[in-house]
């Protein structure tokens, strides 16, 4: 059975009203691993960075842009001496192309998708 909004092709955080999110205080996930099988067990929803999309695929799951989720800001942790390895390469993140005129999602809500 396919979740009811794993057939759209984005989504506001309107459309996640009702919807049973991982990650908040009520219920907190620790590695992706555990995220991914609570979500394919639909125990919930959850929102990710879109760089995931690119490193963890799985056939049972959907990545969907949030178009209206604000952006998120992220830093890099470094030592405070200067005595540490010398630079330090930093990956450039993978953006998702967007349609023309679209905006860029900043966050994606990962839902359950089962072809049966």
């Amino acid at each position: 059975m396919t979740h009811p909004l794993a057939a759209r092709s984005s989504l506001t955080t309107a459309d996640l009203d009702g919807e049973p999110v991982l990650d908040t205080r009520a219920r907190r996930t620790y590695t992706l691993d555990e995220k991914f099988e609570l979500i394919a067990a639909r125990q919930g929803v959850a929102l990710v960075p879109v760089s995931i999309t690119g490193s963890y695929s799985r056939p049972d799951l959907a990545y969907l842009p949030v178009t209206d989720f604000p952006p998120v800001e992220t830093c890099l942790a470094v030592p405070a001496g200067g005595d540490g390895p010398g630079p330090v390469r930093v990956p450039r993140p993978r953006r998702p192309r967007a349609a023309a005129g679209d905006s860029v999602p900043h966050r994606e809500v990962l839902t359950p998708h089962h072809l049966q």
